[in-house]
């Protein structure tokens, strides 16, 4: 079962028949969360402000075991 399986309840065949997918969130706390999903399962957050200029605040790559 893939991060997308789990949160969104998307089937394996439109997870693979995708190249990558990307989900973006803006909050009110003037930060803009990324999150894309590859087709292998790797998982990459990255974390920037919403300012004139964007400034990376942090990023974290999640490498998701196959069973």
């Amino acid at each position: 079962m893939t991060m997308l399986n789990k949160i969104y309840g998307f089937t394996d065949y439109h997870i693979f028949d995708n190249g990558s997918w990307m989900i973006e969130q803006c909050v009110d706390d003037g930060l803009r969360y990324t999150c894309n999903i590859l087709r292998d399962g790797t998982v990459c957050v990255f974390v920037e402000t919403t300012d004139k200029f964007p400034r990376l605040v942090t990023s974290y790559k999640y490498k998701e075991e196959l069973v």
